[in-house]
């Protein structure tokens, strides 16, 4: 039996050691998520899915604020799937942010895809989608290498993250995103009107099925006004609606047509303020539709900047 287990060791250690360096290959090219995981805690955040993940830019926004606020943003936002309202996305915030800091910056954005559920049963959190994904799954936020998320979450063969970066490196590869240390999702891809308009008609579809199979949760606006009183124990809450193709709005405004009426009433009750972009929707270009090309992130970023500016400087 010892011979056995002495030969199971020898066998098992290559593998694990091999594990285990592995995972020090994650980069930014990794996945869309990781290194907003491994990250370590921060001090300003940007909250909320994918419209923010990708049309926030921390490098515009942090120099354009730093005079006001010091503490550099970072952008925590996934995605309607992984990130909702939530108490899911709630403790995950509570673990990235730095729990001693005051007077700081937030931004959450917010749309109706985040707050949405399930019609069977929009109130019972305990099904909610994201419990089962990375950030539900996943108690070692913060720690680089996360074992966990390679385990349960790494949408890939565990050997790309070798392949991968045999590829970038020696043959030059990369993919058509890159996650940068500041939390900013930057999408590079072709941007010719024949193939967005094409990857704009596959997200309407995608969104008008959702529209059919959610309402807006009770319980996710509960914990929207949650996320938001958390926030303003540590600084300055500023929430914000991103803009979208009009065709995308316009499906949301079926899903919610009240939608900004629930955010006006919510925002005054937490006193702070709801930046609206929607009302220029057309004034901006869009990676599906649905996502800001990141040109038009890098506008839509300064914008908001002058907006907290003035009103920081109106109270």
């Amino acid at each position: 039996m010892r011979l056995f287990l002495t030969r199971c060791l020898l066998f098992t250690s290559p593998l694990l050691i091999g594990f285990i360096a592995t995972a020090f290959l994650a980069d930014g090219y990794t996945d869309r998520y990781y290194l907003r995981l491994t990250s370590p805690q921060q001090n300003a955040l940007i909250i909320g899915s994918s419209r923010a993940g990708q049309g926030l830019l921390p490098s515009v926004l942090n120099p354009a604020l730093a005079h006001e606020y010091p503490q550099p943003l970072y952008n925590f936002a996934f995605s309607s799937l992984f990130s909702p309202f939530g108490e899911t996305y709630l403790n995950a915030i509570r673990k990235k942010l730095n729990n001693e800091i005051k007077n700081s910056l937030f931004i959450v954005s917010v749309d109706p895809w985040c707050l949405a559920a399930a019609k069977q049963d929009p109130e019972d959190s305990s099904l909610f989608q994201e419990r089962q994904c990375m950030l539900g799954n996943n108690p070692w936020i913060n720690t680089n290498p996360c074992f966990t998320y390679f385990i349960k979450d790494y949408p890939m063969p565990y050997l790309t993250l070798f392949t991968g970066k045999l590829h970038r490196d020696f043959f030059h590869f990369r993919p058509d995103f890159r996650l940068h240390e500041n939390g900013w999702l930057e999408i590079s891809c072709g941007m010719d009107s024949l193939t967005v308009k094409d990857r704009s008609a596959a997200t309407l579809f995608r969104l008008v099925h959702d529209m059919n199979q959610k309402t807006i949760s009770n319980t996710r606006l509960s914990y929207l006004t949650k996320t938001i009183r958390f926030l303003q124990q540590h600084g300055d809450v500023y929430v914000v609606r991103m803009p979208v193709h009009p065709n995308t709005l316009a499906v949301e405004n079926k899903l919610c047509p009240v939608f900004n009426r629930i955010i006006d009433s919510l925002t005054r009750q937490c006193r702070v303020p709801y930046f609206n972009f929607t009302d220029s929707c057309s004034k901006y270009t869009y990676v599906d539709g649905s996502h800001l090309w990141k040109e038009s992130g890098a506008l839509l970023s300064k914008e908001l900047s002058q907006l907290i500016i003035n009103y920081r400087h109106s109270r």
